[in-house]
């Protein structure tokens, strides 16, 4: 796994303090699902699978699953 500094702004970052004190997340689990998110929802299913493919099932497995749990967040709401 990657790993990659960020830097939150003021108003971010108080957000996301009240929001992981609200579920319990840690920052990276905040950081993950939150990318996750914008990203499934600013590109087109055939994009992500796309830039994951990789010539391997694995890939494609990873970008199904992004999608079935970008359908079960939303239906969440």
């Amino acid at each position: 796994m990657g790993r990659k500094r960020i830097e939150l702004n003021d108003r971010i970052e108080k957000l996301s303090e009240k929001y992981m004190a609200m579920t319990g997340m840690n920052l990276d689990e905040l950081t993950n699902k939150a990318l996750k998110f914008y990203i499934v929802n600013q590109l087109s299913s055939h994009k992500v699978k796309r830039v994951l493919r990789k010539d391997d099932s694995e890939s494609t497995k990873y970008a199904d699953q992004i999608f079935q749990n970008s359908l079960e967040d939303l239906s969440s709401y």
